[in-house]
């Protein structure tokens, strides 16, 4: 008797575990001004963990679905406002609004590369430079590496317009890893006519990891990683673009 009680209350055991992980949580909540209180429309809820994002509707709200039950790092930003950052756990909290500050500066930017989980800027140990879009666009460059190589600790190699190659503390190809939204991009590491093969206009945000990676991301990440990221994912149903416009003087190029 006392077998057959163990085993009834291993089982059970064993099918709420299971219970529990297959479970999906969903977050829904509202975006507003920390100042007059009102919504704020198209405001960007974005969870890097899982490398998903939504924005609010016209009345401020925002909802994720089918998210697992674990505790994740969430971002909520907007042009002109600072930028909220805030760890949820989904398994008790179901709900949650923002209230932004009005700010012309961005601050705490999001690392994703620096660690295993995502972490602010200013609290990762490692060292780490983060560009965003609107850096990217103040620059003059004909490739997405030229347009980072002012960086200190870094160059960047050319062997042509579109060809180059960076060098992290005066290390390069196989010494430096290049991903693209964490995928290895290992064509510019071995040729010296192989450039980065990543189209420049799809780039949202740069993140360089400067000094040795290698227990992290393996033995080419000696010297560092240059991490390229895409745009987070808008909500589904919408559509979202922008137009930019070059000019070069020296050979009048538009």
């Amino acid at each position: 008797m006392k077998f057959i009680c163990t085993a009834f209350l291993l089982l059970y055991g064993l099918n709420a575990t299971a219970d529990n992980l297959s479970h999906n949580s969903s977050l829904s909540g509202r975006i507003t001004d920390r100042v007059s209180h009102e919504a704020i429309i198209g405001a960007i809820i974005y969870i890097p963990e899982f490398k998903i994002g939504t924005s609010t509707d016209t009345l401020g709200r925002y909802t994720f679905e089918r998210l697992p039950p674990v505790t994740v790092l969430i971002e909520v930003s907007y042009v002109g406002y600072k930028t909220a950052i805030e760890k949820v756990d989904l398994s008790v909290v179901t709900r949650k609004d923002f209230m932004l500050e009005p700010n012309i500066a961005e601050l705490n930017t999001i690392v994703v590369t620096g660690s295993s989980d995502a972490v602010e800027l200013r609290r990762n140990p490692i060292p780490v430079v983060a560009i965003n879009r609107k850096e990217l666009e103040q620059k003059s460059y004909s490739n997405i590496i030229d347009a980072i190589a002012d960086i200190p600790g870094l160059n960047a190699v050319s062997t042509g317009p579109n060809i180059s190659k960076p060098f992290i503390h005066g290390l390069g190809y196989n010494r430096v890893l290049t991903l693209y939204d964490g995928v290895r991009q290992e064509g510019q590491q071995w040729g010296d006519e192989h450039g980065i093969e990543i189209d420049d206009n799809d780039i949202d945000r740069i993140e360089v990891v400067k000094g040795p990676a290698s227990l992290m991301y393996g033995s080419d990440a000696i010297a560092g990683v240059v991490n390229l990221l895409p745009a987070p994912a808008i909500q589904e149903g919408k559509i979202s673009g922008n137009i930019n416009t070059v000019y070069q003087a020296n050979n009048r190029l538009i």
